[in-house]
């Protein structure tokens, strides 16, 4: 592939045309040397990746302010044109008519999310309901399972709302730790800082499941949160709290047992998240050893060479204007990353392996002129990242007057149109072929409403009609007086009412971040409020069903209705998987602020929740 460079220098200007630095005539050519992006002299670059410096702020204000007027349109440029397909620049002719389809599948993927979020939390719920039982409900109500014989349950658990001693090891502990260790697994590329951003982090990038982004968002939020409660762990330790009331006469409090079962629920909780992360990290590494390897040798660069790192960028771009896996960079790596040879591995995964120099030449010349600005002390690594993810990701086509303020920094924007203008061949460039469903990073491209029958309204409302359908059935089919069929029709009837909580807390999810004192917006604002919300309701039900209990009134609807609202409600407003994942954010950031969350959530909920329960009993 010959293409020849699309700029020629000016005899009467220190730069070329459309910027590209002119060499004077007995300067010796630029080319890439083992020093590119050596460690700093300083040796200050071991955070430098982490925290922008106020002078990274101050210097890249001018850039980034341009960069906000960039041209979201994909139409072939008018000086430049860097799409040069014509079945490319036809479909861009068309993209203004694609604007008003997108907004108005908005509320369809909006009702098929809900849907599905709601199928989930009747899932979680039900696991959750099993696991209760058998590792401990099922002690304290014999018969009540029927599927195992009693001898067999595993009586670990205790309530806390019985007169026996305990509780400390709670009736939803088994959940909540299932619960926050799939949450941790299911993390994505970003959250595990991965090479890429890939929606299933434990899974290869190419699985189909990684295009059901719908169905990752109804595993996460609707099982896995509904599957761990707050409201229920929050109100056993309230009771044990309190002690002795009019319900519960023969038993003290248990002060110091229900600090205990705090502690315990937390730090288990975490433990469980955080080995699901680590699962998930052993499984991208045994799926993908290539991207394993490279996520070392990026985090190398960024942390030893303080290199900001555009993990949004395509295979070959990532891995060429980082410098990853070239020959010159060997000496970079530690024996930490050998999870394949590392020469063998270079070898192979540097993108010079599959291009001939001539080839690579307009982004050798892209990656030369912007080297110095990748530093993050720099003060321009941000301004250059989003640059590069408008142009190469998005496909976007930059205002002059971003191009003239590339041309101030000394960014050889010419090299990198010609480079695009090769780049939109991806067959001729590289082998890449968009018909395999993958996007440019090997990553399964995601499902939209037009490329599966799931994402259709008809088949989602017909999902969860159906559940629902199954669980009226059921309640009716269950309709004796023994133990058996009460427990399970009341499992039923509290299922029912699991729907209404996951929604009202994925709603609530929305206010995450957007407290009003800046001096708190860090706080997940909605999950704390879905959480106390969720325990003062919870603790109000039980409060009521004890004053049922000691009136003898009530009958079993009256009864399985608190029961219900407490178990499908509470249990699906308040979550401890998501809850788990905040904290473990929030301490990556400041070691402090995951610490004042825990403590927050914890305090207010169980104030309001002991007020609350001697209040009403």
């Amino acid at each position: 592939m010959n293409v020849s460079s699309s700029a020629t220098t000016s005899a009467n200007s220190p730069n070329g045309r459309n910027g590209r630095p002119q060499q004077e005539p007995n300067e010796p050519q630029t080319t890439s040397s083992s020093s590119y992006h050596p460690i700093p002299e300083s040796g200050d670059a071991l955070n430098v990746g982490i925290f922008a410096s106020s002078q990274q702020q101050k210097n890249s204000a001018p850039l980034s302010g341009v960069m906000g007027v960039m041209e979201v349109q994909q139409t072939a440029h008018s000086q430049n044109h860097i799409i040069s397909d014509p079945e490319q620049q036809e479909q861009q002719r068309q993209h203004k008519s694609w604007f008003p389809r997108c907004g108005a599948s908005l509320s369809t993927m909006t009702i098929v999310q809900a849907c599905y979020l709601g199928v989930a939390a009747m899932l979680g719920t039900l696991l959750r309901l099993i696991l209760a039982q058998l590792f401990g409900q099922a002690c304290q109500n014999p018969g009540t399972i029927g599927w195992i014989a009693d001898d067999a349950v595993l009586c670990v658990t205790a309530s806390g709302e019985t007169s026996q001693q305990g509780g400390i090891i709670f009736a939803d502990l088994p959940a909540n730790l299932l619960g926050s260790f799939l949450m941790g697994l299911f993390q994505d590329g970003s959250s595990l800082n991965l090479a890429i951003g890939v929606p299933l982090a434990f899974l290869s990038p190419s699985h189909f499941l990684q295009a059901y982004t719908v169905f990752h968002l109804a595993f996460k939020t609707g099982f896995c949160g509904s599957l761990t409660t707050f409201s229920g762990w929050n109100s056993e330790m309230v009771i044990m709290l309190v002690g002795g009331s009019e319900a519960n006469t023969n038993r003290p409090t248990q002060f110091w047992k229900a600090l205990l079962g705090y502690i315990v629920g937390i730090e288990t909780a975490l433990g469980s998240y955080a080995f699901g992360r680590t699962v998930a990290w052993w499984l991208h590494q045994w799926n993908d050893p290539d991207l394993a390897y490279e996520q070392e040798a990026m985090n190398v660069r960024s942390h030893q060479h303080g290199i900001a790192m555009n993990r949004k960028l395509p295979t070959l771009e990532r891995r060429f204007l980082h410098g990853l896996f070239e020959e010159d960079s060997h000496h970079y790596y530690t024996a930490e990353m050998a999870l394949i040879p590392p020469h063998e591995a270079a070898h192979r995964l540097d993108p010079a392996s599959n291009l001939t120099q001539e080839e690579l030449a307009p982004l050798r010349r892209w990656r030369e002129s912007t080297q110095d600005a990748r530093r993050v002390e720099h003060g321009l690594s941000e301004a250059l990242m989003e640059m590069e993810t408008a142009l190469i990701v998005h496909k976007q086509v930059v205002t002059q007057t971003v191009r003239d303020s590339a041309i101030k920094h000394g960014w050889d924007i010419a090299s990198l149109e010609e480079w695009l203008a090769k780049r939109y061949h991806p067959q001729e460039l590289y082998g890449y072929d968009e018909t395999n469903n993958l996007d440019s990073s090997g990553i399964r491209v995601a499902m939209v409403e037009e490329t599966t029958v799931w994402y259709s309204i008809p088949v989602a409302i017909l999902c969860i009609v159906v559940c629902l359908a199954i669980l009226v059935v059921l309640m009716f089919h269950w309709n004796d007086e023994t133990a058996y069929d009460i427990t399970y029709r009341t499992m039923a009837y509290s299922m029912l009412y699991s729907t209404p909580g996951v929604l009202l807390r994925w709603k609530l999810s929305e206010w995450n971040g957007q407290f009003k004192v800046d001096r708190w917006k860090w706080l997940p604002i909605g999950t704390l409020t879905a959480n106390i919300l969720g325990a003062m309701v919870s603790i109000t039900t039980i409060a009521w069903e004890y004053n049922l209990q000691m009136a003898d009134v009530g009958g079993f609807w009256g009864i399985a209705t608190l029961r219900a609202i407490k178990i499908g409600f509470s249990g699906c407003l308040t979550t401890v998987s998501t809850f788990m994942s905040e904290i473990h954010k929030l301490t990556q950031t400041r070691q402090d602020r995951g610490y004042k969350y825990i403590l927050i959530t914890l305090s207010i909920s169980c104030l309001v929740s002991v007020i609350l329960f001697v209040v009403i009993v």
